[in-house]
């Protein structure tokens, strides 16, 4: 069967303009009820953040690319308090033993172990608040939280490690915070990761680090038959998704 060709900008390229759209106006909407709120944050476009860190007796070289990171000039605020912290010593991370957690990971020769924030040190937003981050639609909604956490584990490492923190196993003297949003188009994920330790080894006592994690579905997307564009229908707009963006941002 013949179609007539889809027309419009690329699917990707259209999430791309909604992220950035959607970061630039929650920090206008914030300025206009308190300008403090944004003073002392800034949009990154396209940040990249090189970071090592060890994964039991395993080195890991990670790369990670931002499509906005909202950094700020003081830390995210911890949202578990020390006895919360505390308590998770006593709890079990899942084993899938006899697979290892960096199984999908490429084994090469790296043989330089350099890292980086993103930006030079004389940046004076050197705390990195918040990853919006676009999705491939074929990931489940599980599949992109633990992409994202990932991400922000890579970037709150990599904080910890200039702050001086021991990449080999130490506890946090104060944890480092991230948020990410992260969506393709239609559906759209929050998760907040909140480092307690440098720790991977799952069999050793200690405290554990914390994840939380919602989703949502900003509209209904009707394609028609044909798959014109001119024809898509857009229904049943969700406003909780701007709203809660606005709550992380402003934290």
């Amino acid at each position: 069967m013949n179609y007539k060709a889809e027309i419009g900008i690329p699917a990707s390229r259209s999430v791309d303009i909604m992220l950035r759209s959607l970061a630039l106006k929650s920090s206008q909407l914030l300025s206009a009820s308190d300008p403090s709120l944004v003073m002392t944050k800034r949009l990154v476009d396209n940040h990249q953040l090189s970071s090592v860190f060890f994964h039991g007796d395993d080195k890991v070289h990670a790369s990670c690319t931002t499509d906005v990171l909202l950094a700020s000039k003081a830390p995210v605020r911890r949202y578990a308090d020390e006895d919360k912290v505390y308590a998770t010593r006593d709890m079990s991370v899942p084993d899938i033993f006899p697979l290892a957690a960096t199984i999908d990971l490429t084994k090469s020769h790296i043989y330089s172990n350099s890292s980086s924030l993103g930006y030079l040190d004389s940046f004076p937003y050197t705390n990195h608040h918040t990853l919006f981050l676009s999705m491939k639609q074929e990931w489940r909604m599980d599949q992109r939280h633990a992409s994202a956490l990932l991400m922000s584990y890579c970037h709150c490492v990599e904080q910890a490690n200039r702050r001086g923190a021991n990449s080999r196993g130490s506890d946090m003297e104060e944890p480092i915070v991230i948020h990410s949003v992260h969506t393709d188009g239609e559906s759209f994920g929050y998760t907040c990761f909140q480092l307690n330790t440098l720790q991977t080894d799952p069999s050793k006592p200690g405290v554990k680090n914390m994840a939380w994690t919602e989703a949502d579905r900003l509209y209904e997307k009707t394609i028609p038959r044909r798959a014109m564009l001119r024809n898509t229908k857009y229904d049943l707009y969700n406003p909780a998704v701007v709203q809660k963006v606005l709550a992380i941002v402003s934290q």
